[in-house]
Protein backbone atom coordinates (compact mmCIF):
# COMPACT_ATOMS: atom_id res chain seq x y z
CA UNK A 1 0.00 0.00 0.00
CA UNK A 2 1.30 3.33 -0.76
CA UNK A 3 1.99 5.53 2.25
CA UNK A 4 -0.19 9.04 1.70
CA UNK A 5 1.83 12.25 0.80
CA UNK A 6 1.87 15.30 2.86
CA UNK A 7 2.88 18.56 1.85
CA UNK A 8 4.21 20.41 5.02
CA UNK A 9 5.07 24.20 4.91
CA UNK A 10 6.70 26.49 7.67
CA UNK A 11 9.46 29.12 7.71
CA UNK A 12 10.11 28.05 10.50
CA UNK A 13 12.61 25.48 10.58
CA UNK A 14 12.33 23.69 14.07
CA UNK A 15 9.01 23.68 13.88
CA UNK A 16 9.23 22.18 10.43
CA UNK A 17 11.71 19.77 11.21
CA UNK A 18 9.50 18.03 14.18
CA UNK A 19 5.91 18.49 11.70
CA UNK A 20 8.23 16.36 9.71
CA UNK A 21 8.99 13.66 12.31
CA UNK A 22 5.42 13.26 13.64
CA UNK A 23 4.48 12.98 9.86
CA UNK A 24 6.66 10.90 9.16
CA UNK A 25 5.93 8.63 12.17
CA UNK A 26 2.29 8.61 11.15
CA UNK A 27 2.87 6.84 8.30
CA UNK A 28 3.07 9.89 5.90
CA UNK A 29 5.57 10.13 2.90
CA UNK A 30 6.76 14.19 3.70
CA UNK A 31 7.70 17.07 1.34
CA UNK A 32 8.85 19.92 3.63
CA UNK A 33 9.03 23.33 2.24
CA UNK A 34 9.59 27.39 4.18
CA UNK A 35 7.44 29.58 2.14
CA UNK A 36 3.84 29.92 0.46
CA UNK A 37 5.50 30.25 -3.14
CA UNK A 38 7.49 26.90 -2.75
CA UNK A 39 4.27 25.53 -1.08
CA UNK A 40 2.53 26.42 -4.70
CA UNK A 41 5.24 25.03 -6.52
CA UNK A 42 5.14 21.76 -4.99
CA UNK A 43 1.31 21.67 -5.61
CA UNK A 44 1.75 21.88 -9.21
CA UNK A 45 3.96 19.56 -10.02
CA UNK A 46 3.39 16.60 -7.16
CA UNK A 47 -0.26 15.19 -5.74
CA UNK A 48 -0.73 15.42 -1.83
CA UNK A 49 -2.87 13.78 0.45
CA UNK A 50 -3.03 16.96 2.83
CA UNK A 51 -1.24 20.47 3.12
CA UNK A 52 -0.50 21.32 6.38
CA UNK A 53 0.17 25.25 5.89
CA UNK A 54 1.44 27.97 8.13
CA UNK A 55 -0.39 30.88 7.90
CA UNK A 56 1.68 33.93 8.54
CA UNK A 57 5.21 33.56 6.87
CA UNK A 58 7.60 36.01 4.69
CA UNK A 59 6.15 36.89 1.27
CA UNK A 60 3.34 35.24 0.51
CA UNK A 61 1.32 34.09 3.65
CA UNK A 62 -0.76 31.11 4.05
CA UNK A 63 -3.85 32.42 3.44
CA UNK A 64 -2.73 33.50 -0.48
CA UNK A 65 -0.81 30.79 -1.26
CA UNK A 66 -3.80 28.63 -0.24
CA UNK A 67 -6.22 30.74 -2.69
CA UNK A 68 -3.40 29.32 -5.14
CA UNK A 69 -3.28 26.22 -4.08
CA UNK A 70 -7.17 25.94 -4.18
CA UNK A 71 -7.12 26.97 -8.10
CA UNK A 72 -4.49 24.07 -8.68
CA UNK A 73 -6.17 21.60 -6.45
CA UNK A 74 -9.56 22.33 -4.84
CA UNK A 75 -9.85 19.30 -3.46
CA UNK A 76 -7.11 19.16 -1.06
CA UNK A 77 -7.06 18.47 2.57
CA UNK A 78 -5.89 21.52 3.88
CA UNK A 79 -4.74 22.58 7.85
CA UNK A 80 -4.06 25.61 8.64
CA UNK A 81 -1.22 26.37 11.42
CA UNK A 82 -0.86 29.85 13.02
CA UNK A 83 0.50 31.26 16.33
CA UNK A 84 -1.67 34.29 15.55
CA UNK A 85 -5.24 32.81 15.76
CA UNK A 86 -7.43 36.10 15.05
CA UNK A 87 -10.82 35.47 13.82
CA UNK A 88 -11.12 37.27 10.38
CA UNK A 89 -8.07 34.79 9.66
CA UNK A 90 -10.07 31.98 10.71
CA UNK A 91 -12.62 32.97 9.02
CA UNK A 92 -10.77 33.63 5.25
CA UNK A 93 -9.44 30.54 5.49
CA UNK A 94 -12.86 28.35 6.27
CA UNK A 95 -14.11 30.04 3.03
CA UNK A 96 -10.97 28.20 0.63
CA UNK A 97 -12.41 25.06 2.12
CA UNK A 98 -9.95 24.20 5.32
CA UNK A 99 -10.17 21.32 6.96
CA UNK A 100 -8.94 22.33 10.31
CA UNK A 101 -7.33 25.22 12.19
CA UNK A 102 -5.00 24.45 14.93
CA UNK A 103 -3.24 27.05 17.24
CA UNK A 104 0.34 27.25 17.80
CA UNK A 105 -0.05 28.95 20.76
CA UNK A 106 -0.77 25.32 22.39
CA UNK A 107 1.82 23.59 24.44
CA UNK A 108 3.58 21.04 21.69
CA UNK A 109 1.44 18.06 23.17
CA UNK A 110 -1.77 19.95 22.14
CA UNK A 111 -0.57 20.80 18.77
CA UNK A 112 0.64 16.91 18.42
CA UNK A 113 -2.98 15.68 19.87
CA UNK A 114 -4.78 17.77 17.67
CA UNK A 115 -3.03 17.11 14.33
CA UNK A 116 -3.37 13.38 14.92
CA UNK A 117 -7.18 13.62 15.28
CA UNK A 118 -7.54 15.83 12.55
CA UNK A 119 -5.58 13.40 10.11
CA UNK A 120 -7.42 10.36 11.41
CA UNK A 121 -10.46 11.86 10.96
CA UNK A 122 -9.48 13.12 7.29
CA UNK A 123 -8.21 9.84 6.59
CA UNK A 124 -11.51 7.45 8.00
CA UNK A 125 -13.46 9.92 5.65
CA UNK A 126 -10.99 9.25 2.67
CA UNK A 127 -11.46 5.49 3.25
CA UNK A 128 -14.98 5.47 2.74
Amino acid sequence: MQKPRALLVDDEPAFLNVLVEWMTSWGYETVAVYNGADAVSAVENNNFDVIILDYIMPHMNGLIALEKIRKINPNVDVIILTAHPAQGSVASAKKLNISAYVSKLDNIESVYNTLKSVLSIIGKRKST
